[in-house]
C-alpha cells in the first residue's frame, strides 16, 4: 500500500503523450513530426485540456508499422547471391 505522501505515477497510466516525447520515441525532430501530421503520413494529435497530445498507441503502432515495412524507401532491400 502507498504510504500518504507517495502519488502513482499518472504518466505511466496515461495514454496522451506530448510532441517532445513522441520526437523522442521515433528519434526525429518536433518540426518533422509536425510536418508528418500535416501530410497526413502520421496519426493526428488531440487537445485535450488546453494542451495537445499524441495517442502513444497511435504512435507506438505507426513506429511498429514502419518495422513490419523494412527496407529502403518502403521497398525490400535485393538480395544478391554470392
Amino acid at each position: 500500500m502507498p504510504k500518504h505522501n507517495e502519488r502513482p505515477n499518472l504518466l505511466l497510466e496515461s495514454d496522451n503523450i506530448p510532441i517532445k516525447e513522441v520526437a523522442r520515441r521515433v528519434g526525429v525532430t518536433t518540426s518533422t513530426i509536425v510536418r508528418w501530421v500535416k501530410k497526413g503520413t502520421f496519426p493526428q494529435p488531440y487537445t485535450f485540456n488546453g494542451r495537445t497530445f499524441f495517442s502513444a498507441k497511435e504512435v507506438d503502432e505507426w513506429i511498429r508499422e514502419k518495422k513490419d515495412n523494412r527496407g529502403f524507401n518502403g521497398t525490400q532491400p535485393q538480395r544478391f547471391n554470392s
